[in-house]
């Protein structure tokens, strides 16, 4: 993608039994420490986490205990 002007918004989605979970949280920064920061409060370790494969979610799995997938 490309980078855009305006407020960085981060978002969790969780499946439900009705649908999707989601949050939304405005960061000032968007780099590891801001981003797994929020992951590392909002999903419990061993949950299968995916994104895209941006460095800032490089060791998500060896690290904090994630299933990182791509």
């Amino acid at each position: 993608g490309r980078r855009m002007d305006g407020p960085w918004i981060f978002g969790i989605a969780q499946p439900t039994k009705d649908g999707h979970e989601v949050r939304f949280f405005h960061v000032q920064r968007r780099n590891r420490q801001t981003l797994v920061q929020i992951i590392w409060k909002h999903v419990v370790p061993g949950t299968t986490v995916w994104s895209d494969e941006w460095a800032a979610y490089k060791n998500l799995q060896t690290q904090y205990g994630y299933d990182h997938q791509t």
